[in-house]
Order: structure tokens, then C-alpha cells, then sequence
């Protein structure tokens, strides 16, 4: 109750000292004539002048007069107001500083006619919150009387008047915005014109909390005004202000009332109403208004919280409606209507009172009658409703509740009727043309027996429809069904409603005698194959199928459904949802176009239709996308194809046009229309041609301003020309084809009849192609504009599309103003209706004088529309959200290839791109390539998380492990992640695998081996898999396969080790001291020979022969090629080379790959041919000439003819079987296949310069010549005597022996026959060697018949092995073997250093002759000088004396 006072007491102007007296004195006709006095707390009148007072009505209503300000002289002032309540009221009159007066109670008269409406958007508002406020003011009749006025705000609380708003209202309505600073109910005086004066209240409220009032049970309190003593219930919610979420704590003590007063509850019968809560809201029941005005539902906690609901009409009278005639049902019935005046809840009737009334049609809003009333009623007869749909009747009258009538259900009926012919056909006839055609999902057809009876829906026309029926079973007499039309709102073109009925017929029995692929021909009494594309049928032809293998289309199959139908149980079914199945409206910018429908794009092309036209580009890396852009961006970049005009679509400049692809996809079906709206600037052109492969299948053309169709059916051509030409200005034109009517055409709204031409339908291509605005060829192109193009699933009425009752033009389309006409490089100047030219900056499209730019947004560079909000593509950087342009937010990047912010990848919080992270979730971080990759042991679920995997281990019987994870590893699996041990002692192992996710270890068993050894297998922690799971390591123990036969076959193994390390040490002691020696006489002889006859002991490995595996081992060891430096081997790829067998791997040669494999010989090769060119560089300087002529000379051509001979069986074999196995797979294996043939020609070459050199070295007999020949060819001839050919033979057997050993390996199976010729040709080195004694050096001719004598005895003994022996060499041969390669390593050794230590003694022999030579010839100087010195001596005496 407390709350209560304060509210009241804070409305209320408190003052002690001077009051204003108000009273009237005449109130006739609706004028009520007043004094306002100022008086003191006498009464007496204080003769003050300029006192500003208010006057207004309460409760509120309407005064007009200029009185509501008056100002006081000498105490008083006078005041003439026209009021127009319909009850008792009173004046009130306001000043700040003085208590304000009350009139009494002026009696109920008729007064003014003029009504204000104030919408205010909300009556309860917060301290500086700004209210949104629409005034505007009416007559009696509805009517706004002004369409310009002066429209003025005065809050009349506070201390002084505030004047809220001044201004003009241009139009019906007058807006504006106000806001309060301070707290409390305020009174706004409005005033129209400064004539019409209103008051109503606004809660501002200075709280936290909101106080929300609404009307439960879904009572609409704005549509439906209250009368006064109806009950009614209020909800008052409290909720936070700024949230908006309902407080739930804290207990509220809530006043109910209202402003003015007048609220009351009729439960506890107090006009104060209270309630309490603790949950934040409460309902109040059981509310009612004491009289009538406008309320408004005020709820306060406290002086500040306070809140109000919208502002409530309430009537203390109301209207009354009925019918003194026959309810109407059609447009053709009259009708009378009776209003009533009563009291508010129907019960009194009204008398003498006089009012006007008005009576609306609703929802239509049109007037139908109005007058004043006679006799406290009014009657309006002869009323009609003249179009169909549901109607109620609404009469209104000022201060008077609505009345309204019980809905009128207002339709015209059509009916219709079905009959079922002898072959089962089922006749549909409607005694109407329906306004459009029907399918059969608008029909429900049930037949009453299970029979799998077949129903094909054919149309014949808008008027007749048929069922073709089919059983594949017994039809018997009492089959029937019934049919119903299911369609909604069925509307004839008469504007007639369908009258719903159900019918129902029965079949003609009928025994099914026929195959499922024929169909039975009641004429001929005959089964009849259908055609071949029906599985079922009805009949013989294509269109006579009600069963595909694909889709059934109105009784054809066909592989796809058209556009508008979908599919549904093999069948294509109209899709109800869409009644076009293209549409473009051509309304906005850009160079493709996109239909509404299925979005399927138009693109621009010209006859040179292989070069693609386009503004966007893609790069290769990242798919940015780079934009062609023009000063004018709304504008075409290619000025040939059709480009976008202002307001009329798009323009064809006559040598191009829009070109759509069908692939898998028909557009049409057996029905279809075509609408556009056009404006030619040619007599001749062709508008719309459609294609299957080079076949024209439909096509609309103009002839000399007339139009011309043509139509593709069962490969004939039919055409129809039009009998009305084109306008010169805009046409709409709509061809439509029926298949049961014929093709029509309709130009404007002159539909010209429709022809029929074959009862066959038509059938649209799946692959096919439109063009619009041209033919293929671009033959006949078209010149204009065309604004738009829809295409209709069914015909629509050409009064759906064209407006006939334009401003401005002859024609429009529907509900729309008219299509300017201006050319091209016009615009549309709405201001002063007319074509303006384009400014010279976009002399061809602009949309104003000022804006070239189509697009409202500057941001947008193609738009749906001209409007805002309608962009669809937007400059980099920013998207289309909404038709709007945006930039990218946090979280997401711009994505060029798709013109869309995309959301950053998983793992990122932000991003510049898909591949460009900046920050990362959690668990995971940026990578080098600035991605975000989940941290180690964690795997993407989202988000990072844990995740562990196991392994499954086995052991075959060859002692092979397998492992295979669940996961695949994100890398191969190395030996430092495993350990592998066999009792318990680690050993060696290889890891070999063919998948990430699988690996095979084959540990090295030792020869200690016994059946009772365990494996043991330990997989470290921390391995990773690709999927960034975590593996915790497992152990694995398993007891080996071990039998005698492993056992023995481990100790051969650990021979065959021995053997091959006894090899490799052998081989590089042998090389080693081979080189020193050669080193120490300056003559490589020796190296040569060492390596030479290594090549022929280890050639025996790539025989086909069952070699004991330690001389095998023994062998592989003695090669040491491998050693070379391999630089070529980074030039290639080593998988792309194909596998080489066995023999060939264990040897080195891995892959067939000759850049591998002979790698190191062709890396020597290119260095000694670097080594040449830098010594011929040099040797061009005079400082160095004299030192590097020795060394160039070498060059020329010893060290080549060195290598040749050196590398000849090494290379031979690598390129060879290079060839023999490389298959050609990659560009790798074709460029290496080159690389072996240009050795093998380089061998070649060689050995004829050879030869030659042979040949020409045996006809020379000048000596210098000779010493000049041997110069450059010494390989061949240094080491050997010069007295015929036969001494120079040596190494032409060396070429041989080793060619033929290559051609064995290549083409001889048998591993005897090998080394049968492998024996002849050691045999015959040994024979000429000593026959010959061609060597100059008798130590070397010792050397070499010895040295091939031991080869020859190794082949013989291998021989004699291969051929006494069953299976494999026996070890005791082997070891024969090696001996005898070791003696041969011995035999080179001590050679090479006999001849070492004789040379050494013939130089020190040399070097002592030369120093005793030196030695004499200094004592026979010394005695003849000193014979020369007595001699002088002698004769000087003789001198003196003479």
C-alpha cells in the first residue's frame, strides 16, 4: 500500500501556495466554453498576466480548438474547445508552479469528427531510452484528412513545459523519437496543426529490472479491443534489463493499474490491484475496465520500477451486425445487412443516438456500403461479394466496438464425371477448362481388391484426363474403385471453385493371358510385344510403358527425370513446388547469370566459342582467384557478349549470346512454356535455339517481327509462325506445348489458338544445349534487350503474367510498373519520367547521372538485383552473408577459390588460409609450414587427444618376425627403435617392409645357435602413427626354429663370412701394394694386372652354378669397384629402376639402373675428362706450357684407352643387362636404356680404334712416325715388343675373352658350357703369351703364362666340382679354389716386386756407373790442367831471361 501512495504522490503537483480554478459555463453542440482563474489560498483572483496553461480532456479524448494553450490576463483567460467524447468528461487545466483545477463533469454530447492515432512503440521505457512515435489523424469515416501538417510534443510533468518535438509531417504519418532523462508517468500532449489536441501517458521507469506485461491465453489485445466490464487476465514478468532473463530470487509486491484510472478486479472489488511473487512473474485474473477510453496497464515494485503494457481502446458501446437475408454463397447472390447500436456486451439495445457507420469486406479492406444511421439502425440491401475466397463483414463506427459477421465462404462450383470404357480406360471430364493442368499426384485412386492393377495419368487436354488401366493379374466382375481430386483450390479459367466430390465406377472383368513384356489387344484378341525401351506396357508404342528399367514418365521411360519432376518409386511425379522450372530474371550484375530455381548458370559466348570468355582466373598453388576489374566494374569486359542493363535485364549486342549445358539432365518434358519479356532492335534473329549434339530440338525464332516455333518430335520438324507481329517497344511472349493440345503461342494478351500436330509427345534430350540469343553458328543473332525468361513446368494464364492497364505503356508484367524503354547507353530518370543519356564516364550502362556502379553496395561486384542486400559476389577479401558484404571474422579465412570465408582447419583458432595457421587449439602447435598438427601421442578427434596403439607379433619357421601395428607408422620403422636379442644377447637384424603399417625382421642367428635359443624382441616407447597415436613399446619372446640342418647351414654362413672378409681384406692388401709398387717403378702395370685378374676369378659368380657359398662369399669379396666414388648415383631415382635378380644384387647391382650400377667407372670417367680440360686450360699459359705438355700428352689418348680397358667387362655387364631387364616403365628407365646404349657404342667404338690402331701401327716404318704413333696409342703398345702384329695381339684376346663371358651370361644356360669356354680362352692366353713372348719384360711373360695357367686350372677344378658333384660344391673344392686365388694374388705380389727390386738395382747399377763416369772425367780435367799450368810455368824463365 505504501508503494502505492508514493506512486500516486509523485503524479500529483504539490503546492502550498496559488491554485487555478477552472469552470465551464456552456457546453452546446459539443463546444464547451471556460475560464481558467489563478487564485490564491483565499480564492481570490491574483491579477497576474503570462501565466502558460494547458487544457486537455480526462479521461483522454480528442478537443479541437486553439485553446489547450491559453495565457492568463489580469488573473484570468478564457478558453472555446470542441470536444468528442461520447461520455462525461472533464477539462483539466495545468501550470507549473500552480495546483492544477478541474471542471466538473461535462455531459455525454456529439461533438467533433476528427480522430488522432498515436502508435507508440513502447509505453514503458528506461531513463534516456529512446521511444519511437507515428501519429496521424482521421475522420469519422476513416479517411486522413491531411496529407501535410504541423505536428507538436509537450510533456507536461516537471517544473516547466517541455516542448519535445516541433516539425511538418509530409505524408499521412508524422515520426519522430523522444527520450526522458528522469523517472515517473508522463502525460504528452499531442496537437495536430495546433487545432486537434490528444493526451497519453508514457512509464518511464529509472530500474534495473524490466516489468513486462502481457495477456495469457493468447489474447491479442491490440486486434481485439476490449469492452468495458469484460474480464480479462494480465502476466506481469520481471527480468533483468539488460538480458532479458526472468528474475527468480527475491520476493515482489506488484500494483495493478492503469492510466487513466479505471481498472478494477471484480474478484476482491478494489480499483488498487496487488499480488506478490517469488518465482518473477505472476498472473492477475478476473481485470475489467469501469468505463471506456484509452488505457494503459501500468505494474510497479517500487517510485521506479514501473512498467506498461501498449495502449488498450475500451468501449462502452458496440456494434452489432446481422443478415436480414439468405447467407451468400457465390459472387451472384444480393444480400442484406442490419447495424446495430448496443451497450458494450450486446445485452442493451441503444436508442436515440446518432452515428455513421461504414461496412468492410475483410481481409479485402474494401468499403462495401456506408451512411448515417435512421432510427438508431442503419440498413444497407442489394449488397454483393464479386470475387470468390472466405470473407467476414466488419462495421465500424468512431467510440463504438467493431462488429463483425461469421466467416462467408464465397466460391463459384464446377463439377465433373468419370465412366470407364471397354478397354478399362477411365474417363475424367470436368464441365469446366481448368485453369491448369493436372498430374496424377493431384488424384487419389483406390481400387478395392488387391489386384496389382497398373494406372498410367495421360492428359488430353485442361479438361479431360485419362487412366489408362492394366492388371497383371484376373480382373474379376466386382473390381471396383473410386477417384477423388485432391488438389486444393481446383479453379476453372471462369474463376469457378471445383465442388469436391468423390466418384466411383467398376472395371470390365478381364483374364490376364499375357507375358509381362506384351500387352493384351482386346481389337485383335492378341498378345503384342511391347517396345523394346518398356518392360511392362499397355500398348505398342514408346509412350505406352507403365514399367522402366530407368524412370516412367507419362507412359515413357526415360533415363532421367526432367526439371519440376522428381523422382518417386521409379517414377517422375510433377514436383508441386515448382511450377517453373527456370527462371531468370536478368535483374542484377555480373557476366554469368543464374536461374532461381536450380540455380543453372547462363554463360556469355561468341562464335569463337573455343576461346573461354571470362574475368576470373585461378593460380596453381593456392587457387587465388584474380578478378578482371574496370573503372566502371558494373560494366562487361567483353564488349561483345550480352551484359546487364539497368531495370531492363540484359542486353545482346548482336553477335553473341548465353549459353546453358545439359548434361544428364532434360529440361523439358511432354509439357512445357516458355515466358519472356523482349524489345528487338531486329527483324530477324533467332531468341531461343536448343540443341542435341548438332540436331536443332527446339527453337523460337523472329521473322520479320513475327514469331516463329519450331519443334523437334520423333526426328520431324513442325513450326508455327504467329499472325500478330511485335510492338516495337516491349512483348511478352509465352509459347507454350501440350502434348495433347498442340503448340500455342500467345504475344501480350493475344493468345492465338493452339495447333496440333501429332498425337506422338514430345521428348526432351538428356545432353542437350540452349542458347539464348542466338543459333549455334551465331548466324542469326538477336539485337535487343530481354528482360527475363522463366520456363513453366504447365501453361500459366497469360492474365497471371501481363498487366494490360499500365501507366505509361501498352503492356507490363503482372503487379509490376512498366519496363522502361530506353536505349542502349540510356538510363531511366524516375524523377522526371523520362530516358536521360549515361554519363561519358559509362557512355553504354549507368544506373543515374551520378552512379555507373549497377550494384547499391560498392563492395559488390555482382548482384542479384539493383537493390541493397542483394549482392552475390563481393570483392576479395570479403563475403556474401545475406546478400551483404562482410569481412572474414576470427576463426575463418577467405577462401579465393570459393569466394567464402571457410572456417580454419580443426586444429586452428585463426588463420590467413587454409594452409596458413596462426594460432593453434589446444594440444597442438604450428609446424614449419604454419600448420597446426596435433603434439606427440595425441591424434584429431576434433580436437587433440591421446591415443594409443598396440602391435601383433609372429614368428615364422624361417625365424622371421612380423610385426603389424594397428596403425601405420608416420615413418618407417628404424634399428635404433628396436632391440633384438637371442639368449639374451643382442645380435644384428634387418628390417624390411612393404607397408607402413608391416615389417618383417629376420634377426642374424649366430652359429651358436641351439634348439633350446629364444628370441626376444623389444619395441621401444614413443613410436608415432600416421594418425599421431602414441605407442607405449611391448616386448615379445618366442623360441627359435632351430634344426641341425639351420645349425649347420649358421656354421657355413660363418665361414662364408670369414671367407668374404678374408676377400675384401685380400683384395685391398693386393690393391694396396699393387698401387705402391706401381708407385715405386711409375708404372701402373702392376695395379692393372691385379685387377684384371680379379675380374676373371670373380666372373665365375654370375655363371649358372652351384657354387659353394664360401667361395660364393669369397668371390663378392674380391670385388672392389664399389669403392669408386658414385656421383651420378644423385641424378636418378633408385626405385624407379626395376629389381635385379639375386646374383646381380648380392654383387652390387641392385636395380638395372646403369647410372647406379656403373656410376662409379662414369664418375672416374668425368673426372679424368675434367682433369684434362683444366690441364689444356692451363697448359695455354706460357708459365705452366712447358710442365703440362707431358701430362697433356698423357691425355692423348693413354688414359682413356687405360680406362677402356680397365672398365671394359665392368661396364659390359651393366649396361647389357641394363637392357635386359629395363622396362621402359618411367621416364627414368627410357632416359638409362639411352645412357646403355651410347656405352655400349662407346665399347664398340673403342675396340675398332683399337684395331685400327693395330693395323696402322704394323704399316708404318719411320721411325718418328712410329715414336709419334706410340706416343698417343702406348696402352697398346708399351708393354710389348715391336717386331710384328703378332707381338700386339695380347689385349684383342683380353677384349674377347671378356665379351664372350658377357654373351654366356646373356644367352648360355648351361653354367658347364660357361666355363667350358671360360678354360679354351684362359688356355689360349697362356699359349701365345709363351709362343709369342710378346712382352718385352721376360718377368711379365713369366707372369701372365703362369697367372692364366692358375685361372685356367680354377675353371677346370670348378668344372670338375659342377659336373662329379650332385648338388652343391663341397667345401674342400672351395677352399682348392681360394687357394688358388690367393696364389695368384701372391704370384702378382712377388712379381710385381721382383721386377720392383730389379729395377731398383739396375737404377742404383745406372746411378753408380754415371757417378764413376762423372768421377773420371773430373780427374782427366783435373790432370790436364795441371799439365797446361808446368807448361806455362816452363816458359816463364825463358821469357825473363831473353
Amino acid at each position: 500500500m505504501f508503494t502505492v501512495l508514493v506512486l500516486v504522490l509523485t503524479q500529483i503537483w504539490c503546492s502550498t501556495g496559488d491554485i487555478l480554478s477552472l469552470s465551464t459555463f456552456s457546453n452546446i453542440g459539443g463546444y464547451v466554453n471556460f475560464v481558467v482563474s489563478v487564485l490564491d489560498i483565499n480564492n481570490t483572483i491574483i491579477s497576474i498576466s503570462g501565466v502558460n496553461i494547458y487544457v486537455y480532456q480526462d479521461p483522454s479524448g480528442v478537443l479541437e480548438g486553439i485553446s489547450w494553450n491559453i495565457i492568463t490576463t489580469n488573473g484570468t483567460a478564457n478558453g472555446l474547445l470542441v470536444y468528442c467524447y461520447e461520455e462525461n468528461f472533464s477539462l483539466v487545466a495545468e501550470s507549473p508552479g500552480y495546483t492544477s483545477a478541474k471542471s466538473t463533469s461535462i455531459i455525454n454530447m456529439n461533438g467533433c469528427h476528427l480522430a488522432p492515432k498515436i502508435d507508440v512503440n513502447s509505453t514503458t521505457v528506461h531513463t534516456n531510452e529512446y521511444i519511437a512515435i507515428d501519429a496521424l489523424i482521421m475522420d469519422e469515416y476513416g479517411y486522413v484528412p491531411f496529407s501535410y501538417f504541423f505536428f507538436e510534443l509537450v510533456d507536461l510533468e516537471g517544473s516547466t513545459f517541455n516542448s519535445l518535438y516541433q516539425g511538418y509531417a509530409i505524408g499521412e504519418i508524422a515520426s519522430t523519437q523522444i527520450t526522458f532523462s528522469t523517472p515517473g508517468i508522463k502525460k504528452i500532449l499531442v496537437i495536430f496543426d495546433g487545432w486537434v489536441s490528444f493526451l497519453f501517458s508514457i512509464v518511464v521507469s529509472d530500474c534495473i529490472n524490466t516489468l513486462e506485461i502481457t495477456f495469457p491465453n493468447g489474447f491479442v489485445i491490440i486486434t481485439q479491443p476490449l469492452y468495458t466490464l469484460m474480464t480479462f487476465s494480465v502476466q506481469v514478468n520481471i527480468l533483468d534489463s539488460i538480458t532479458g532473463v526472468l528474475i527468480t530470487d527475491g520476493t515482489y509486491d506488484i500494483t495493478i493499474d492503469s492510466l487513466p484510472s479505471g481498472i478494477n478486479s471484480m474478484s476482491t472489488g478494489a480499483t488498487l490491484v496487488t499480488a506478490s511473487t517469488t518465482l518473477g512473474t505472476v498472473t492477475i485474473n478476473d481485470l475489467y475496465f469501469i468505463r471506456n477510453g484509452h488505457f494503459t496497464i501500468t505494474a510497479a515494485y517500487s517510485q521506479y520500477c514501473i512498467g506498461a503494457s501498449i495502449q488498450i481502446p475500451v468501449y462502452d458501446n458496440a456494434l452489432k451486425i446481422s443478415f436480414t437475408s439468405a447467407l451468400p454463397s457465390n459472387t451472384t447472390c444480393f444480400f442484406d445487412i442490419l447495424v446495430e447500436a448496443y451497450n458494450s456486451d450486446l445485452t442493451v439495445k441503444l436508442t436515440n443516438i446518432y452515428y455513421y457507420v461504414k461496412l468492410i469486406l475483410e481481409p479485402s479492406g474494401r468499403i462495401m456500403s456506408e451512411g448515417y444511421t435512421e432510427t438508431n439502425e442503419i440498413r444497407f440491401t442489394n449488397l454483393s461479394i464479386t470475387t470468390q475466397g472466405e470473407f467476414y463483414l466488419k462495421a465500424v463506427s468512431y467510440n463504438f466496438a467493431n462488429a463483425k459477421s461469421d466467416l462467408l465462404d464465397i466460391h463459384n462450383k464446377f463439377y465433373w464425371s468419370i465412366t470407364v470404357n471397354a478397354s478399362n480406360y477411365i474417363l475424367i471430364n470436368f464441365d469446366k477448362e481448368l485453369s491448369e493442368s493436372l498430374t496424377s499426384s493431384d488424384f487419389s485412386l483406390k481400387f478395392n481388391t488387391n489386384s496389382d492393377i497398373i494406372a498410367i495419368f495421360i492428359e488430353e487436354s485442361n479438361q479431360n484426363y485419362i487412366y489408362f488401366t492394366y492388371s497383371i493379374k484376373d480382373i474379376n466382375a466386382y473390381t471396383s474403385f473410386t477417384l477423388e481430386v485432391i488438389k486444393s483450390n481446383l479453379m476453372s479459367t471462369t474463376a469457378e471453385y471445383f465442388d469436391y466430390t468423390v466418384e466411383s465406377a467398376t472395371l470390365n472383368p478381364f483374364k490376364k493371358i499375357c507375358n509381362n513384356s506384351e500387352y493384351y489387344d482386346p481389337n485383335s484378341s492378341h498378345c503384342i510385344a511391347c517396345n523394346e525401351n518398356c518392360l511392362e506396357c499397355f500398348g505398342p508404342e514408346y509412350y505406352d510403358c507403365y514399367k522402366c528399367k530407368n524412370f516412367l514418365l507419362e507412359g515413357i521411360c526415360i533415363s532421367e527425370c526432367p526439371l519440376g519432376f522428381k523422382n518417386q518409386s521409379s517414377e517422375c511425379l510433377p514436383d508441386i513446388s515448382k511450377t517453373k522450372i527456370i527462371s531468370f530474371p536478368f535483374e542484377g550484375v555480373g557476366n554469368q547469370f543464374y536461374d532461381e530455381i536450380y540455380d543453372i548458370k547462363a554463360v556469355g559466348v561468341t562464335k569463337n566459342s573455343s576461346r573461354r570468355l571470362t574475368d576470373q582466373f585461378y593460380d596453381e598453388i593456392y587457387d587465388i582467384k584474380a578478378v578482371g576489374v574496370t573503372k566502371n566494374s558494373s560494366r562487361r569486359l567483353t564488349e561483345t557478349l550480352p551484359y546487364s542493363v539497368y531495370l531492363r535485364g540484359i542486353y545482346f549486342p548482336g553477335e553473341s549470346a548465353l549459353k546453358i549445358e545439359f548434361s544428364d539432365q532434360k529440361l523439358f518434358s511432354s509439357n512445357f512454356s516458355v515466358s519472356l519479356w523482349l524489345k528487338s532492335e531486329c527483324a530477324n534473329a533467332t531468341l531461343l535455339a536448343k540443341y542435341s549434339g548438332q540436331k536443332t530440338i527446339f527453337k523460337i525464332d523472329i521473322e520479320n517481327y513475327f514469331l516463329r516455333v519450331i519443334i523437334e518430335i520423333n526426328d520431324i520438324l513442325y513450326s508455327l509462325t504467329s499472325s500478330i507481329a511485335l510492338d516495337l517497344g516491349w512483348n511478352h511472349l509465352l509459347i507454350a506445348y501440350n502434348s495433347s493440345l498442340g503448340l500455342s503461342i500467345a504475344i501480350n494478351d493475344a493468345e492465338e489458338d493452339p495447333i496440333f500436330f501429332t498425337k506422338l509427345p514430345y521428348l526432351d534430350a538428356s545432353n542437350s544445349t540452349l542458347y539464348i540469343g542466338s543459333d549455334s553458328l551465331f548466324e542469326n543473332a538477336y539485337s535487343g534487350f530481354i528482360y527475363n525468361i522463366d520456363i513453366y513446368r504447365i501453361k500459366p494464364n497469360v492474365s497471371e503474367l501481363v498487366e494490360s492497364s499500365c501507366q505509361g505503356c501498352s503492356f507490363c508484367p503482372k503487379k509490376k510498373s512498366c519496363i522502361p524503354s530506353c536505349d542502349i547507353g540510356q538510363y531511366y530518370d524516375s524523377s522526371y519520367k523520362k530516358c536521360s543519356s549515361c554519363p561519358k564516364e559509362c557512355p553504354d550502362v549507368c544506373k543515374s547521372s551520378d552512379s555507373c556502379s549497377l550494384c547499391a553496395d560498392d563492395n559488390c561486384t555482382s548482384c542479384k538485383t539493383y537493390e541493397k542486400n542483394s549482392c552475390i559476389e563481393c570483392v576479395p577479401e570479403l563475403e556474401v552473408i545475406d546478400y551483404l558484404c562482410y569481412p572474414c571474422t576470427y576463426g575463418f579465412y577467405y577462401s579465393y577459390s570459393t569466394s567464402h570465408c571457410e572456417v580454419c582447419p580443426k586444429l586452428c583458432l585463426n588463420c590467413t588460409s587454409e594452409t596458413n595457421c596462426l594460432d593453434c587449439k589446444e594440444n597442438s602447435s604450428l609446424n614449419s609450414k604454419s600448420e597446426c598438427v596435433c603434439d606427440m601421442g595425441y591424434s584429431l578427434f576434433d580436437t587433440c587427444v591421446r591415443k594409443k596403439f598396440d602391435v601383433i607379433i609372429t614368428l615364422s619357421q624361417e625365424n622371421v618376425a612380423t610385426l603389424i601395428f594397428e596403425e601405420a607408422l608416420n615413418s618407417s620403422l628404424k634399428d635404433s627403435q628396436l632391440e633384438i636379442s637371442i639368449d639374451k644377447k643382442k645380435v644384428s637384424f634387418t628390417i624390411s617392409s612393404d607397408i607402413l603399417s608391416t615389417y618383417y625382421i629376420t634377426p642374424e642367428i649366430s652359429d651358436k645357435v641351439t634348439k633350446s635359443s629364444s628370441l626376444n624382441i623389444t619395441i621401444f616407447k614413443n613410436l608415432v602413427s600416421v594418425n599421431n597415436a602414441l605407442f607405449n613399446g611391448k616386448q615379445f619372446v618366442a623360441s627359435l626354429f632351430v634344426t641341425d640342418e639351420l645349425i649347420a647351414e649358421k656354421k657355413l654362413e660363418v665361414k662364408a663370412k670369414a671367407a668374404k672378409a678374408t676377400a675384401k681384406t685380400g683384395s685391398t692388401a693386393g690393391v694396396s701394394a699393387a698401387l705402391g709398387i706401381s708407385f715405386m717403378n711409375f708404372d701402373p702395370t702392376s695395379l692393372f694386372d691385379f685387377l684384371n685378374t680379379a675380374e676373371m676369378f670373380y666372373a665365375v659368380y654370375l655363371m649358372n652354378l652351384n657354387t659353394n657359398k664360401v667361395l660364393s662369399e669369397f668371390l663378392l669379396g674380391l670385388r672392389i669397384q664399389d669403392l669408386l666414388p658414385n656421383a651420378y648415383s644423385y641424378t636418378v631415382d633408385f626405385f624407379e629402376g626395376e629389381k635385379m635378380p639375386i646374383k646381380f644384387q648380392k654383387l652390387g647391382f641392385k636395380r638395372n639402373l646403369v647410372l647406379i650400377n656403373g656410376g662409379g667407372q662414369l664418375t672416374t670417367l668425368t673426372i679424368f675428362v675434367a682433369l684434362w680440360f683444366i690441364v689444356f686450360l692451363f697448359s695455354k699459359l706460357e708459365i705452366f706450357k712447358p710442365k703440362l705438355e707431358k701430362v697433356l700428352n698423357t691425355f692423348k689418348y693413354s688414359i682413356f684407352l687405360r680406362f677402356w680397358l680397365q672398365t671394359y667387362f665392368e661396364l659390359a655387364i651393366v649396361s647389357i643387362f641394363g637392357l635386359k631387364y629395363n622396362k621402359f616403365a618411367n621416364p627414368t628407365q627410357i632416359a638409362d636404356a639411352v645412357v646403355c646404349l651410347l656405352i655400349i657404342a662407346f665399347q664398340i667404338f673403342i675396340l675398332i680404334v683399337m684395331i685400327y690402331s693395330i693395323l696402322k701401327r704394323r704399316r708404318l716404318s719411320d721411325e718418328n712416325e712410329i715414336k709419334e704413333f706410340e706416343k698417343k696409342f702406348s696402352t697398346f703398345f708399351d708393354e710389348f715388343k715391336s717386331t710384328g702384329l703378332s707381338m700386339w695381339m695380347f689385349y684383342v684376346l683380353y677384349i674377347i675373352r671378356r665379351t664372350l663371358l658377357v654373351f654366356s651370361y646373356l644367352f648360355i644356360d648351361d653354367g658347364s658350357l660357361q666355363l667350358a669356354i671360360c678354360i679354351s680362352l684362359c688356355l689360349t692366353m697362356p699359349l701365345y703369351a709363351i709362343t709369342s713372348r710378346c712382352f718385352k719384360s721376360i718377368s711379365q711373360t713369366i707372369y701372365h703364362f703362369l697367372n692364366e695357367l692358375l685361372i685356367a686350372a680354377y675353371y677346370c677344378i670348378i668344372l670338375v666340382a659342377e659336373v662329379s658333384e650332385n648338388q652343391i660344391m663341397s667345401e674342400s673344392m672351395a677352399n682348392i679354389c681360394i687357394k688358388i686365388i690367393i696364389a695368384a694374388w701372391a704370384l702378382n705380389i712377388f712379381t710385381s716386386l721382383s721386377d720392383t727390386i730389379f729395377n731398383i738395382i739396375k737404377k742404383i747399377k745406372k746411378c753408380i756407373e754415371k757417378h764413376r763416369d762423372k768421377r773420371n772425367t773430373e780427374v782427366d780435367m783435373s790432370k790436364a790442367k795441371n799439365e797446361m799450368h808446368m807448361n806455362t810455368t816452363k816458359n816463364i824463365p825463358n821469357e825473363t831471361m831473353g
